[in-house]
C-alpha cells in the first residue's frame, strides 16, 4: 500500500488509499482517507481524514511524510495586515503555536497535525476556549472572567481588529512551516532558528532510545565490527579519562584525508578501522542502512566531514561535507564577481550557516536553506534551480499567478547565468565563518593574485547569535 501512495506521488498523481478504521466514538467501522502531497516551498505532508458513516463521528489530522530534520527550528512572523493572517500553517505533532504579543501558547497535544491558516489557528483556538464558558462562569467567576478575556483578545486578533502582532512556531521536529508570501525572495516578515534538540525533546517525540538513564549526553561505544551504537553503555577503566571534548579514543577518530595531497601518497580508505561507520535506519524504507564518515583537509580553508549513508535494502544515498570544529570567532562575507567559464569552476563551500545572495537578480537564500555543499559555483547555480524547480512544479491552482511567473523567471535567469555566461555577483554571508570559495584556477595553476575574490570579517550582529543559538549558550558554570 505504501509503495503505490509513494509511486503515486513521484507520478504527479493525487489518488486517495482508503483503509477501513474501528471508529473510537461507536466501536463499529469507519473509513479513513490517506493522501500524500507536497506544500510548495516546504515538504510532503501526509493528509488523513477519518469518518464513520454509523456515527457522524469525523477527524481530519495531518503528518509530515519526511524524515525527522537535523535541527528543531522556531519560526517568528511578524504579523502586519489581513493578508498575513491568510498564510499557510502547518503545525505538526510537535509544534508549540505561540502569540508572543499575548503570551499564548498553543501546546503540541492541541489542534495536532493541521493545515489552516494563521487566523484558523488562533480562531480556532478561541472557540475551543469558549466550549462550556457558561458553565464555567457559573461555577468559578473569577476564573470564567479571565478565561473571557482571553477569548476576548483571541477574537481581536484574528478579525484584524490589532495590528501589528507576532507569532511563533516551534518544532523540534523541524516539520512545520509558515507559508512566505515573498517566495523565492526572503520574507522579511519571517525568521527562522534551528537549534539542537534537548534529550526531553527527543523523549517526547517518542525517541527513547537516544535518552540515557544518567545525566550523561549520549553515550558511544565502539563494538567489536568497528560499528557506534548510541544506546550502549559507556564502559571507561579510568574515570579521569577523557575529561576534555578534545581527548577522543582512537577508534572514534575518523580518517583524515589531506587534499593538499593526492590520494594515492596518502593511505587509502580500504581498512574498516580507519573510518567511522554508524548503524542508521533508512529514512525511505525503515531498513538499516550504513552511514560512514571521513575528515578531509580542503587546502586554504579547514578540516571538513564527508558523510556518506548507503541502504543497501532499497539503494537509497546520501553525502553531505560540513565544516569541522566551532564556530568562527567573527563572521565572514564572501564576495565573488564571476566573469568567465574559470570563475564559474571555482570551488565553493556553502555550510548550512550562510546566507546567498545575488544582486543582480535580487536573489537571496537565508541561512538553513539547501543544506551543506561542496561543489563549484556552477554546480552551486544547478542546486538552487533543482530546488526551485521542485518548488515550482507544485504550485498549485490556488497559487496566485503572480507568484507562479516569478518562480519561472527567476529559473530562466538563473540558468542563462550559466549557459550565456552572463557576469554577475555571488555573496556568501556565514555568520559562522564555515563557508569558503576557491582562487582562480588557471592551467592546474592558483592564480596569487584574485581581484574578483574578496571577503569581509565582521562581528556578529545579535540577530546573527541569535539565528546560530549562540545566545543561548551558557559558557559558565555549564555543569549547574
Amino acid at each position: 500500500m505504501a509503495d503505490g501512495v509513494v509511486n503515486n506521488y513521484e507520478n504527479a498523481q493525487t489518488e486517495v488509499t482508503v483503509i477501513e478504521t474501528l471508529c473510537m466514538n461507536c466501536g463499529d467501522n469507519g473509513e479513513t482517507k490517506l493522501l500524500l502531497t507536497c506544500i510548495p516551498q516546504f515538504r510532503e505532508i501526509i493528509l488523513m481524514s477519518f469518518e464513520c458513516s454509523h456515527c457522524g463521528w469525523k477527524n481530519n489530522e495531518v503528518q509530515s511524510g519526511s524524515a525527522l530534520q537535523d535541527k528543531g527550528h522556531c519560526i517568528e512572523l511578524e504579523v502586519k495586515n489581513r493578508s498575513d493572517l491568510n498564510r499557510q500553517v502547518v503545525k505538526s505533532e510537535f509544534a508549540t503555536f505561540t502569540i508572543v504579543d499575548l503570551e499564548f501558547d498553543i501546546p503540541p497535544n492541541t489542534q495536532k497535525g493541521v493545515i489552516s491558516t494563521v487566523e484558523g489557528i488562533i480562531s480556532k483556538a478561541a472557540s475551543e476556549l469558549g466550549l462550556n464558558q457558561s458553565e464555567r462562569l457559573a461555577s468559578d467567576l473569577k476564573l470564567g472572567l479571565k478565561i473571557q478575556e482571553v477569548i476576548s483578545s483571541l477574537n481581536s486578533y484574528y478579525t484584524g481588529n490589532y495590528f501589528p502582532f507576532k507569532v511563533r512556531l516551534d518544532d523540534p521536529s523541524g516539520n512545520s512551516f509558515i507559508q512566505s508570501l515573498f517566495a523565492p525572495a526572503k520574507d522579511p516578515q519571517i525568521k527562522i532558528r534551528l537549534y539542537e534538540r534537548t534529550s526531553e525533546q527527543l523523549h517526547n517525540m517518542g525517541y527513547y532510545g537516544l535518552l540515557n538513564t544518567d545525566k550523561e549526553d549520549q553515550d558511544i561505544k565502539s563494538n567489536d565490527n568497528n560499528f557506534i551504537t548510541t544506546n550502549q553503555p559507556k564502559v571507561i577503566d579510568n574515570p579521569n579519562l577523557y575529561k576534555k571534548g578534545a581527548d577522543i579514543p582512537d577508534h572514534l577518530v575518523p580518517h583524515f584525508l589531506d587534499l593538499n595531497k593526492s590520494i594515492e601518497d596518502q593511505n587509502k580508505i580500504t581498512d574498516d578501522g580507519e573510518r567511522i561507520k554508524f548503524n542508521v535506519s533508512c529514512p525511505h524504507c525503515g531498513q538499516d542502512g550504513e552511514s560512514n564518515v571521513c575528515e578531509v583537509d580542503i587546502p586554504g580553508f579547514r578540516r571538513c566531514l564527508i558523510m556518506a549513508f548507503v541502504c543497501d535494502y532499497c539503494g537509497a544515498k546520501t553525502s553531505e561535507l560540513k565544516p569541522a570544529g566551532p564556530y568562527g570567532e567573527f563572521a565572514k562575507k564572501w564576495t565573488l564577481k564571476i566573469q568567465d567559464s574559470l570563475d564559474l569552476n571555482r570551488d565553493v563551500l556553502k555550510s548550512d550557516t550562510a546566507a546567498l545572495k545575488i544582486p543582480e537578480l535580487e536573489f537571496e537564500i537565508s541561512l538553513g536553506s539547501l543544506g551543506s555543499v561542496f561543489t563549484t559555483v556552477e554546480g552551486l547555480i544547478m542546486k538552487i534551480i533543482d530546488s526551485l524547480e521542485n518548488c515550482y512544479q507544485f504550485q498549485g491552482d490556488s497559487t496566485e499567478e503572480k507568484q507562479k511567473v516569478a518562480f519561472k523567471e527567476l529559473i530562466e535567469q538563473l540558468e542563462n547565468l550559466v549557459q550565456n555566461q552572463t557576469p554577475f555577483t555571488l555573496i556568501l554571508d556565514d555568520a559562522a565563518d564555515h563557508s569558503f570559495i576557491g582562487k582562480r584556477i588557471i592551467n592546474g595553476t592558483i592564480c596569487d593574485t584574485d581581484e574578483q575574490l574578496s571577503f569581509e570579517i565582521y562581528t556578529r550582529t545579535p540577530e546573527q547569535d541569535e539565528e546560530l543559538g549562540i545566545s543561548y549558550m551558557k559558557v559558565e558554570n555549564y555543569e549547574e
